[in-house]
């Protein structure tokens, strides 16, 4: 079971390393939702009335 999930998890890598352009543009895209929901928290923290 555990050999299994290895395997898959190598798999996946592979995959991952072989797709290397791919990979930068989906951390792109990460790293972008993850600056909206940064300002978006941000909006919400000092917009709301309780602090």
């Amino acid at each position: 079971m555990f050999l299994w999930q290895e395997l898959r998890f190598f798999s996946f890598l592979s995959s991952f390393l072989r797709s290397g352009s791919q990979a930068m543009t989906l951390a792109a895209d990460y790293r972008r939702l993850n600056l909206f929901f940064d300002i978006e928290s941000l909006f919400r923290y000092e917009n709301s009335p309780v602090y």
